[in-house]
């Protein structure tokens, strides 16, 4: 039995052995806390910073918990720096309620407690739950109310667990879910059970209560999109638009997936998992919780249902690539289950003595081991320095006075919202995102950010989100546009006319414009080099558009240059090439399609069209060069380009 004292150091959970499992924690913490980014990172980060921060509304379905706790971190000091340590503390917090679990299953006693702990620091070193808990996410805070809520359950089911869950749910709704429903027939069990059992009867309905009142953080939403300068997506402010938000109606577009599609993602994402060591991790735990669990009252079934649901769901996505970085939080709350079960069964051999004995320290060492299957995301602080601030900052600094940036990529639109909303840089500047242009509560918000901008139709015959910019430009033709690529300033009926951090256009009638010089942007992504990960493909992304642009305006150096800007720091792709000509004959035409997966952008595809660059540069030999480096980095249609490059001798 554990003592008030142990519940109050649980958390208010049953904890056995508390000074080794905060320990443990701790442990992990300052793991966190040494190699966590410090600045703007990319995917959804400076969008949850930005709500944080102004109290507003993300994405669909929300997540009202983190943006209100959030807001509370982010008046301590740098928003950014403060809401990523508070998904470290919510990461590292979650092996107390993991622990918890864990002595559900073998309780904790010393010695064998420490081949816990060592166990616990090895789950959180690994890249699953390291990942969200060094930047700005919802995960971690998501995954320790749903533990929080499992581990109580496990003990006493009732409206502690239920309230639990249903805060998740505010901060994630698939994690919650997916945990109550592993839950679930633990819950069930010790209703049927009776007063006699921890919980008593009526277990479920107190349970089901409890989630109900966790759900109330969702009632500041329409408090929140009243009003319009705030970034309040979707503007749920009645009953009909808080629906059509909850129904995450906005992603839609990836849904509908065909059975033999998700399949083919359920492989990819178990040879993620095998080749990141995470795999061999979560089946042997997994295994572990569920013989241990079984004699629990149901609670070995959390193990399988939770893992199966959170996996299935990521599979289901339609627009998928196993590298995602926000595919790690899903596995979050299955990789502490599992490590629970691994902990346990561990200890449990260790208690046998004799041979299992020995491989009691096997098992508690499988996370450790893991880490040798992927460790580079601990060779140093994450993301610094900061490319995406550096992009955002370079495009508002050049940007003259008055501009409208239209923007599409994720990591253009967040971090310029989050430098102008909330660091208040440039509000001169009007940041016009494409993927939202479809959206009129957006438009209202730009009309009160930007009351200067004149007006215009937002509704006509045959409309899309690129006819109503182009009718935003149209009403304001004396300001000067930028975009992030010469395609997209195509689709808006505008002619790229220099390069710098984005694509400059001419106003209407104009020949030319005084654009910046690209180098100091395109040198300033090179001293940010190396990068790695979604790092890496974003600086490939933004170097293709720039390079893309500056070779259709027919200058060669330069545009090789923006093009390969921090690859070969990066350890992609031949050496730089020297003295190659200022000019070179322009692109025209479409570019070719060659591709490999990738969750953002595939840097080979950089080093193929720098062939085909320096090819119309009147470098046939280096070019050569780079498109055999292209195909070596599996990117097998640069063999189109060779034949091309050799069919020109």
């Amino acid at each position: 039995m554990t003592t008030p004292a142990q519940r109050a150091a649980g958390l208010g959970l049953p904890l056995r052995e508390p000074v080794v499992a905060w320990t443990a924690a701790t442990a992990v913490f300052a793991l966190y806390l040494a190699t966590m980014a410090r600045d703007l990172t990319f995917y959804d980060s400076p969008e949850l910073a930005l709500v944080a921060h102004q109290l507003g509304v993300g994405h669909p379905i929300g997540m009202p918990l983190h943006t209100l706790i959030g807001w509370g971190f982010a008046r301590l000091g740098d928003p950014v720096f403060m809401l990523t340590l508070m998904s470290a503390l919510f990461g590292a917090l979650c092996v107390i309620p993991a622990w918890s679990l864990a002595d559900r299953l073998v309780e904790a006693r010393r010695p064998d407690a420490w081949l816990r702990a060592a166990a616990f620091v090895g789950i959180g070193a690994s890249v699953v739950a390291w990942e969200p808990s060094t930047r700005v996410e919802v995960y971690t805070l998501a995954v320790f109310c749903a533990l929080w809520g499992c581990a109580r359950a496990a003990v006493a089911p009732g409206f502690a667990a239920g309230l639990a869950l249903g805060l998740g749910f505010c901060a994630h709704a698939v994690i919650a879910v997916a945990h109550a429903l592993g839950v679930a027939p633990r819950v069930v069990s010790r209703s049927v059970e009776g007063d006699d059992a921890p919980g008593g009867a009526g277990a479920l309905g107190r349970f089901v209560a409890g989630g109900v009142v966790g759900l109330l953080p969702y009632a500041y939403l329409p408090l929140a999109a009243a009003d319009p300068a705030r970034f309040a997506w979707g503007a749920p402010r009645d009953a009909a638009s808080m629906l059509a938000y909850v129904g995450g109606g906005d992603y839609r577009h990836n849904q509908g997936i065909e059975l033999g599609d998700w399949l083919s993602h359920l492989g990819e994402l178990a040879l993620w998992g095998a080749e990141n060591g995470v795999l061999p991790l979560i089946v042997v735990g997994a295994i572990g919780f569920f013989a241990l669990g079984r004699a629990r009252g149901q609670l070995g079934w959390l193990v399988v249902v939770a893992p199966a649901l959170c996996v299935a769901f990521v599979a289901a996505n339609v627009v998928f690539h196993p590298d995602v970085p926000d595919y790690r939080g899903y596995y979050l709350g299955p990789l502490w289950l599992a490590g629970a079960g691994l902990a346990a069964a561990s200890q449990h051999a260790f208690r046998s003595g004799g041979r299992r004995a020995r491989l009691a320290a096997g098992l508690a060492l499988v996370p450790a081991l893991a880490l040798f299957a992927s460790s580079g995301h601990l060779g140093g602080v994450r993301d610094h320095p900061s490319l995406a601030r550096l992009l955002a900052t370079s495009a508002l600094e050049e940007a003259p006075s008055g501009a409208i940036l239209v923007v599409a990529a994720d990591h253009h639109v967040a971090p310029l919202l989050y430098l102008q909303e909330v660091e208040g840089a440039r509000p001169d500047v009007t940041v016009v995102a494409m993927g939202l242009a479809s959206s009129s509560w957006y438009w209202d918000h730009l009309a009160a950010r930007h009351p200067d901008l004149e007006q215009f139709a937002l509704t006509a015959p045959g409309d899309g989100r690129a006819a109503r910019v182009r009718r935003l430009l149209a009403a304001n033709p004396e300001r000067r546009v930028l975009t992030e690529s010469s395609e997209l300033a195509f689709e808006l009926g505008r002619m790229p006319c220099g390069v710098g951090a984005l694509i400059w256009t001419a106003r209407p009638g104009e020949s030319g414009c005084r654009a910046p010089d690209p180098a100091p942007v395109t040198q300033a992504i090179a001293a940010a080099a190396p990068f790695r990960a979604e790092s890496l493909e974003v600086a490939a992304r933004v170097g293709e558009a720039r390079g893309v642009a500056l070779w259709r305006l027919g200058l060669g150096a330069p545009a090789l240059d923006a093009m390969t800007s921090g690859l070969h720091a990066s350890g992609v792709g031949p050496a730089p090439v020297e003295e190659v000509p200022p000019r070179a004959a322009p692109l025209s035409g479409a570019l070719p399609a060659w591709t490999r997966p990738a969750a953002l952008h595939d840097p080979a595809r950089n080093v193929a069209l720098a062939g085909l660059l320096l090819d119309a540069a009147g470098r046939r030999q280096p070019a050569l060069a780079y498109v055999d480096a292209a195909i070596a980095m599996g990117l097998t249609d640069a063999r189109i380009a060779r034949t091309q490059i050799l069919g020109r001798q």
